[in-house]
């Protein structure tokens, strides 16, 4: 794997795939949020979010499951654009989902608008807490099936 600060040729292939338009798609490594190396990808009006599992054993495959039992439920949450639970020449999970639009409400907003935020944000919580899981504990990473959740214990 290249260090963080260097983009990898495959990176720039992803992103070439999955992002409309020509020409060369330009990427930025977020800086923050995320446990997992999140990038940037945008090409014309087109931005996308690429994130790489962790490690080569721990695949973004429940997070792809998670994504799309949400988006059935109505939560707002980005929808995956692509997905590879393992690219060779990463040696990582993939997953590209489209982004959200927004800002984060530590970035101030006015106190009228805060609460049918918080409102929605609680719904949508609620909704992401029904989603069943089999044992309880961490939820597995190593599970490439994509078959449901299932935790260590």
């Amino acid at each position: 794997m290249h260090s963080p600060d260097q983009i990898h040729p495959r990176l720039l292939a992803i992103a070439a795939q999955t992002l409309p338009g020509t020409g060369r798609p330009r990427i930025t490594r977020a800086t923050s949020g995320g446990s997992t190396p999140v990038y940037r990808i945008s090409r014309a009006a087109c931005t996308l979010f690429l994130r790489l599992s962790e490690s080569a054993t721990a695949s973004l495959a429940p997070e792809a499951l998670v994504h799309q039992e949400l988006l059935a439920l109505g939560v707002k949450v980005p929808e995956i654009v692509f997905f590879d639970n393992f690219d060779p020449e990463l040696q990582r999970s993939v997953m590209v989902t489209t982004a959200i639009p927004g800002r984060p409400i530590s970035d101030g907003m006015a106190p009228t608008s805060l609460g049918s935020v918080l409102v929605a944000a609680g719904r949508d919580l609620a909704a992401i807490h029904s989603i069943g899981v089999e044992g309880f504990g961490w939820v597995r990473r190593d599970d490439l099936t994509m078959n449901g959740l299932s935790a260590e214990f």
